[in-house]
């Protein structure tokens, strides 16, 4: 969040030194399971930091297309984020998409659809999706994806599926290194 930094950053994609970048947004503010608080102040702060991120993250991806690099964006599939102006405007750059996967297709006990808007074909593999059966023989003998009830419960499992599994960094780093 701090501007000098972001200022270094878009000075490097500027020169061409960076050819891919991947932005995991903090989806807090954009989240559906967003709760309200009773500390106002506190969350306009929260408010005014998540938008901050999200502008920059669009400003990012519009700096690496310029410098014909690769960029890509996740944020839960039902992310608010996506329908943000500056964020929905990046699909209609040139080879923009949207890959949506779950993670239970990566070997998790949870399903987190989640999204990426990205410039990048050759993430297009990463597209998989839970069809009810198709990752659970792999989750040794769970049928279902795992909830917790409660909404502290719901929330600490939000809180920990933030995380990418290792199955799913190992195959995108794999193609990052392909290509």
């Amino acid at each position: 969040s701090r501007r000098s930094t972001q200022r270094l950053v878009l000075r490097w994609i500027r020169s061409g030194i960076i050819w891919y970048v991947h932005l995991g947004t903090p989806c807090t503010v954009w989240s559906i399971a967003r709760r309200g608080g009773n500390n106002e102040a506190r969350a306009a702060a929260r408010e005014a930091l998540g938008v901050g991120l999200a502008l920059f993250s669009a400003e990012v991806c519009r700096a690496m297309d310029r410098a014909g690099g690769y960029w890509s964006l996740e944020n839960p599939r039902s992310s608010r984020l996506f329908q943000f102006a500056p964020i929905a405007e990046l699909a209609n750059l040139p080879g923009a998409r949207y890959i949506f996967f779950d993670e239970c297709a990566y070997g998790e006990p949870y399903k987190k659809p989640s999204a990426l808007l990205t410039n990048a074909s050759f993430l297009d593999v990463l597209g998989k999706t839970c069809n009810g059966t198709c990752c659970h023989d792999r989750l040794e003998g769970r049928k279902r994806h795992e909830i917790s009830p409660g909404v502290f419960k719901w929330i600490l499992k939000t809180e920990l599926a933030a995380a990418y599994s290792h199955q799913l960094c190992s195959e995108w780093s794999e193609l990052l290194a392909r290509h």
